[in-house]
């Protein structure tokens, strides 16, 4: 009995944490999209800053519990860590990027395929399957993925849609491969290095690809705000990937849809159709009972 509700507790915690990734990604998304349409900014280098700003909470995070003693940094087994955070950096600037050329409701939506991606990864890597009812409910997911960006025509992205679309594959990839390296490291310490990674990544690409002049100034603190937004969403996120599973956790953390196009129409006049709520309740309905089986 005592086995059984620790069981439910984690999963209460999981599905908290979940809740809480979901509202922190809308967050930081809307943020970008203002951020584009109301300042001029060139797409990679507000990449950058957006991706580094997340980085330096991480940065601030990790000196914290290293001072505190939680964290042993430096160690040969904190390579894969930061391999897989270079390669979480590529998909998220993916996304960051792609936004210049789509509205926060698409992104919003089109993010949500990583669920996909997510369940492929964890079966290969880590044996774990929906039961069917759950399966039953992925795909019917996935039919409001295709309403709510396609509609009721033939398919027709446009090039952010496919530029975030191509991030989900290797979201996927990290978010399965993250439960892995969570067997001997904490949540908290995974997620810190891979913002830390990516935020590296960047700085040295931005060196290369514009030189010294790369972090974007004139947007005033919207980027460090959004790279806040950012940092908790994956710190959440892992959380919610220790307490469940990266299958129900990245269900969870997709209920976005709710709340991020209510947003997006208010405050940044972007078009909603009925198509897209109507995919975007399915995705929502499908969350749920998924996560509930």
């Amino acid at each position: 009995m005592q086995s059984l509700h620790k069981k439910l507790t984690n999963n209460h915690k999981g599905i908290f944490f979940g809740v809480l990734t979901s509202i922190a990604f809308a967050t930081y998304i809307l943020i970008n999209r203002y951020v584009y349409t109301n300042y001029v900014v060139e797409p990679f280098n507000y990449t950058a800053t957006f991706v580094i700003s997340g980085a330096a909470f991480a940065a601030l995070g990790l000196a914290f519990n290293y001072i505190k003693q939680k964290y042993s940094i430096f160690e040969k087994s904190i390579l894969p860590i930061v391999a897989n955070g270079l390669i979480a950096g590529v998909a998220i600037g993916l996304v960051v990027f792609g936004q210049q050329y789509t509205t926060a409701i698409n992104t919003s939506i089109i993010v949500t395929a990583t669920v996909l991606t997510t369940v492929l990864f964890s079966k290969l890597l880590l044996k774990e399957t929906f039961s069917r009812a759950q399966q039953l409910w992925l795909l019917i997911m996935f039919v409001g993925l295709y309403t709510a960006i396609v509609g009721v025509h033939s398919i027709k992205l446009n090039k952010g849609d496919l530029i975030i679309l191509s991030s989900c594959l290797i979201f996927g990839f990290t978010n399965t491969y993250s439960r892995i390296l969570m067997r001997k490291n904490s949540s908290g310490f995974i997620a810190d290095v891979r913002l830390l990674s990516g935020g590296l990544l960047f700085i040295i690409l931005g060196i290369i690809v514009s030189r010294n002049d790369f972090l974007v100034t004139s947007t005033g603190l919207w980027p460090i705000l959004s790279g806040f937004f950012f940092w908790l969403t994956i710190k959440f996120f892992y959380a919610s990937i220790r307490y469940t599973n990266p299958n129900k956790a990245i269900v969870l953390s997709n209920s976005h849809p709710i709340f991020t196009p209510i947003v997006g129409v208010i405050l940044l006049s972007e078009p909603y159709s009925w198509t897209k709520l109507v995919g975007s309740i399915t995705i929502i309905v499908s969350v749920y009972f998924i996560s509930k089986a």
